[in-house]
């Protein structure tokens, strides 16, 4: 027990809430970053590797090809149907598996599509 005591310790469930809350990894990497962590005895490993992994994804190459293979939801975002960036969104979040947060992956889509 005074192991697990020491992982959740006040300053690592800090180290945790911030590193969801600030978007530096999802709530889903979260969930398998903190069962790691207590298997492991270490937040800091867990949130270094969770953060590694996340940077490893090629965001700009998924929310290409969710153009690519959603032409419609583009050109009906394009002709003023706002609601269609959903679509987008969508597809990009389902092919990440959570592994990005979702506010990251919104901004980066609002960006793609304001350059194309």
């Amino acid at each position: 027990w005074s192991d697990l005591v020491t992982i959740i310790s006040p300053g690592n469930m800090e180290l945790f809430a911030k590193a969801v809350a600030g978007g530096a990894i999802s709530v889903l990497k979260a969930r398998e970053v903190f069962a790691k962590a207590i298997a492991r005895g270490s937040i800091e490993s867990g949130l270094r590797e969770a953060e590694t992994a996340t940077g490893d994804i090629d965001l700009d190459a998924i929310i290409k090809k969710a153009f690519d293979e959603n032409p419609e939801a583009l050109t009906e975002y394009k002709a003023g149907k706002l609601a269609a960036i959903n679509v987008l969104i969508g597809k990009v979040i389902k092919e990440t598996a959570g592994a990005v947060p979702a506010p990251a992956i919104i901004t980066a889509v609002q960006n793609s599509l304001a350059t194309s």
